[in-house]
């Protein structure tokens, strides 16, 4: 089976918020990771706010174009994690500590799983 390949280019382009500055009504919660509902965690909160997660071949992407990282812009640690399902290949990601909480506009570039919530899953 061939994967076919991703133009994030155009994902990234595209303007997939469905709702500007939506963080100012609900204080950023889809980037807080402590609601008393969520308190199994697959990928740590650490503290206030949320771990941002890149898919592999995004971060690398971003990386060749000149993005700024969340977690980067401040000089945090990127943490790579591979989960292996028995597909083609493994689901390769990054993931780093936010605590913008929401307001990451004009500071580092959102990945699209923050993009695209609460259409996509939460790992939280």
């Amino acid at each position: 089976m061939t994967i076919p390949s991703i133009d994030w280019a155009v994902l990234h382009a595209r303007p997939l918020i469905a709702v500007q500055d939506c963080w100012k009504s609900c204080n950023g919660f889809c980037c807080a990771n402590n609601h008393p509902d969520m308190t199994f965690r697959l990928i740590p909160g650490g503290g206030k706010g949320t771990t941002v997660i890149y898919l592999e071949e995004e971060y690398r992407w971003l990386k060749a174009n000149g993005h700024v990282i969340c977690g980067e812009e401040k000089g945090g640690e990127i943490q790579r994690l591979s989960f292996d399902f028995g597909g083609p290949k493994p689901i390769e990601l990054r993931t780093a500590p936010c605590a913008l909480m929401g307001r990451c506009v004009d500071v580092c570039t959102k990945p699209l799983l923050c993009r695209t919530y609460p259409f996509l899953p939460v790992f939280a």
